[in-house]
C-alpha cells in the first residue's frame, strides 16, 4: 500500500467506524453480529455472514471501512486475496486501498484530477464523507435515503485529500559505509647470506667494535667483507654469545635472522 494513502484511510475510518476493524453496521441486532471477531475470520466467512443476514437489513457493512457484501464480493479477487484469506487488519487496509484507487487514486496522484473531483469521487463510496461541490455540497451523495448522512466537514475532507500530496515519504535509510579494512603490517623481509653479512658489517662500522675484515672504499662506494673475519669479531666481542645476542643483533639492524 502506498503509504501516503494512511493518513487518508484514517481520516475516512473515523466517520465509518471509529477506527475499528471488529466493528459491523449500528443497525444490526447482536443476536445477529458475526459469529466471531472479523479479524479472525476469512474472507468467505464473512461473505457468508453478510449473505445471511442480506434480507433481514438495510445495511451489512463490516470492518474498518464499512464494505459492504456486493463490493467485498467484486473487490477481493482483483485486490488480491481469495476466500480463504483472513478479513484482518491488513488485509481491511489493502482493500481500503483498492477502493481509493477505483475512485481515482492513481489519477490524483498523477495529477489527472484535482483535489474536488477526487473527493467527490470518494464520495460516492463512503456515505459518510460530503460532496465537496456542487448541489449536494456537505450533504452525503446518498443523503435521503433514509440511512446516511455525512459525518464530517467540506473543509476537513478537502484538508485530507489535499494533505496526500503533502504527505513525505520517508527516503530509505542510508546504508552504512563499507568498513575500510585496516592495512596489514608489513613484514621485515628476511635477510639473505650476503645482505645479513654486509649488514653485520655495517653495524660494526657503526658501533666501532671492530674493523678488520671490513674494507670500504667511498670514492667508489663499495664494501668489501671477509665473513670470515667479521664472524670472528663477532664472536669474540661476545655478540654472537647464545640466541639472545643474534636477537639484539637483528634487532639494531632492523632485519630478522
Amino acid at each position: 500500500m502506498d503509504p501516503r494513502a494512511k493518513p487518508l484511510l484514517d481520516f475516512i475510518s473515523i466517520p465509518e467506524s471509529r477506527g475499528e476493524y471488529n466493528i459491523v453496521w449500528g443497525g444490526i441486532a447482536r443476536h445477529d453480529h458475526p459469529p466471531a471477531p472479523l479479524v479472525e475470520m476469512t474472507i468467505g466467512e464473512v461473505l457468508d455472514w453478510q449473505e445471511s443476514i442480506d434480507s433481514k437489513y438495510m445495511s451489512e457493512a463490516a470492518g474498518r471501512y464499512q464494505i459492504l457484501e456486493d463490493t467485498l464480493r467484486d473487490i477481493y479477487k482483483p485486490a488480491g486475496f481469495t476466500r480463504n484469506d483472513r478479513f484482518d487488519e491488513d488485509t481491511q487496509d489493502a482493500l481500503g486501498f483498492y477502493l481509493l484507487k477505483r475512485r481515482g487514486w492513481d489519477d490524483y496522484i498523477a495529477g489527472r484530477i484535482g483535489a474536488e473531483a477526487f473527493a467527490n469521487s470518494l464520495a460516492k463510496e463512503w456515505a459518510s464523507l460530503p460532496v465537496v461541490s456542487g448541489a449536494k455540497k456537505g450533504r452525503s451523495y446518498y443523503g435521503g435515503d433514509g440511512l446516511n448522512k455525512s459525518h464530517v466537514s467540506v473543509s476537513a475532507f478537502l484538508g485530507a485529500v489535499a494533505a496526500v500530496k503533502s504527505h513525505a515519504v520517508p527516503e530509505p535509510a542510508p546504508r552504512p559505509p563499507e568498513p575500510v579494512p585496516a592495512p596489514m603490517p608489513k613484514e621485515t623481509p628476511m635477510l639473505g647470506p650476503a645482505a645479513l653479512v654486509a649488514r653485520i658489517a655495517l653495524y660494526l662500522l657503526a658501533g666501532d667494535v671492530g674493523l678488520s675484515g671490513i674494507d670500504v672504499d667511498v670514492e667508489a662506494g663499495t664494501l668489501t667483507v671477509n665473513v670470515e673475519s667479521v664472524v670472528n669479531i663477532l664472536i669474540g666481542s661476545g655478540i654472537l654469545g647464545g640466541t639472545l645476542g643474534w636477537r639484539k643483533l637483528a634487532a639494531a639492524m632492523g632485519g630478522k635472522l
